[in-house]
């Protein structure tokens, strides 16, 4: 598909199997690293199983649907995984087709993108499994209407029969609704992580990721029927035809695509996950509470750092109505972007934090309380008031009241701040330079090549077993 798209000109989008975003797309990302890169997450284990890659890498696919993990479809959906990605829709024969009907059984590929909730509140596939439902459904009542009016002196018995006759059905739910065929499954080929939009435009890969894909399996599968549709040229179904690997083993279903997803094109993935929780309108107001209540709804303290109640309280005051645990959703997601202009618990305490020291460095500098390190050798600056005798932070705390000291954190503060950064604050290097801390990494990698060096002196590898990760 990458190397047609490179040799289609813009001129030849009509006759080509692109529309004019999706052959941009290709053209965009046609060279090797890019494409490999693309090609290498589609057969990710977590995007694409093993089980799916080893069931439709057999050398024929007449029981492909016989071995994959499969949902039949039913009203609620409530069997079908809440993903996003692609699904293969399967139906077999369970009575002999009218004379003239194709003998294979049925088979559809498509996609499952849509994250805003249909009136029961499903997304994603169990949502696209309820319309096909639906959609099926709505096929066997239509047979069974037409086969009813059509019966000798039998006439309508109501109007609901010409209404259901001027309903307008998908063809391919027509085609699944035929009473040879037993009930359709659902089975799941790949699935997508569902991204969290933050800002640019790199959101509508996901849009042209799902439709490479489902054309790529549309092909593989031969799901692609070109035979009896009008619409093939204008929507690419000999695609699948002409272009099919040769390799590739025959297609054992009758294929109810009727056009190629890439040549009917993409548009932004619109919504992301945030959006079914809270509006854009509602985001804002979150961020504008934590901007005007700051010191209100966060506590610097390990026992109460966050008050979810007072936080809740203000978004009401401002129309905003959610929960407890919305707001702690809402507030993860935010605390992951601090460039919005959110103020996070985090962010408000080091801002605290920061405040204190520069607060407590100046006072000591001020007022003579600390003195300079006696010579070279001595690590830390010194506080004279502090050196006779064994004392704690809160001995630290009333030395610095004593001295006229008056910290502005909440009372459990001062002792905690003291034990943790106090010594950091005296340290010679706090000021100018970070302190230098070796990695992990960094041990590991001194470790053996000492122990490398140690053996190539001639020590005994038995003596070394002791000393370090062997």
């Amino acid at each position: 598909m990458f190397n047609s798209a490179q040799k289609t000109k813009f001129s030849e989008i009509g006759s080509s199997p692109y529309c004019r975003t999706t052959l941009r797309w290709l053209q965009a990302n046609a060279d090797p690293p890019i494409r490999n890169t693309i090609l290498s997450f589609l057969l990710h284990p977590l995007i694409r199983s093993y089980r799916v890659r080893s069931i439709l890498g057999r050398r024929s696919h007449k029981r492909v649907f016989d071995n994959l993990k499969t949902f039949q479809l039913t009203q609620d959906g409530g069997d079908i995984p809440q993903v996003l990605g692609i699904y293969a829709l399967h139906a077999s024969r369970i009575s002999e087709p009218a004379a003239g009907d194709p003998l294979k059984d049925p088979a559809y590929v498509g996609k499952a993108g849509a994250v805003t909730l249909d009136n029961a509140g499903s997304i994603l596939m169990p949502r696209r499994a309820k319309e096909h439902f639906r959609g099926i459904d709505y096929g066997k009542q239509k047979i069974s209407a037409t086969a009813r009016d059509n019966r000798p002196g039998v006439e309508a018995q109501n109007e609901d029969l010409s209404v259901l006759k001027r309903k307008r059905l998908t063809w391919y739910h027509e085609q699944l609704a035929d009473n040879s065929l037993g009930p359709v499954h659902l089975a799941v080929l790949t699935t997508f992580p569902l991204p969290e939009i933050e800002k640019e435009d790199y959101y509508l890969y996901l849009d042209f990721l799902l439709a490479l894909a489902e054309s790529i399996d549309a092909v593989f599968l031969g799901t692609l029927d070109s035979d009896i549709n009008p619409f093939a040229d204008l929507y690419a179904t000999w695609y699948g035809k002409a272009h099919r690997p040769k390799d590739m083993p025959a297609p054992a279903f009758r294929g109810l695509n009727r056009a190629l997803p890439l040549k009917q094109g993409c548009k932004p993935f619109g919504a992301h996950a945030m959006s079914l929780l809270c509006s854009r309108s509602d985001m804002n107001t979150f961020i504008q509470v934590t901007r005007d209540h700051e010191t209100a709804i966060y506590g610097h303290l390990p026992t109460r750092p966050i008050r979810w109640e007072r936080i809740a309280s203000l978004l009401r005051e401002r129309g905003v109505n959610k929960d407890k645990a919305q707001i702690r959703n809402i507030y993860d997601h935010r605390s992951r972007r601090p460039q919005s202009g959110f103020i996070s618990y985090k962010l408000s305490k080091w801002r605290f934090i920061w405040n204190e020291l520069y607060f407590l460095k100046q006072y000591l500098d001020q007022n003579g309380v600390v003195h300079e390190p006696k010579d070279e050798n001595n690590l830390f600056f010194h506080i004279p008031a502090l050196e006779e005798g064994c004392e704690t932070s809160w001995d630290v705390q009333r030395m610095l009241r004593r001295s006229g000291f008056r910290d502005r954190g909440d009372p459990e503060f001062m002792p905690s701040f003291l034990t943790q950064y106090l010594p950091s604050l005296l340290h010679p290097m706090s000021a100018n330079d970070a302190i230098p801390r070796i990695k992990a990494r960094q041990f590991l990698e001194i470790w053996y090549c000492v122990q490398a060096q140690l053996l190539a002196d001639g020590v005994p590898r038995d003596r070394l077993k002791g000393f370090g990760p062997l």
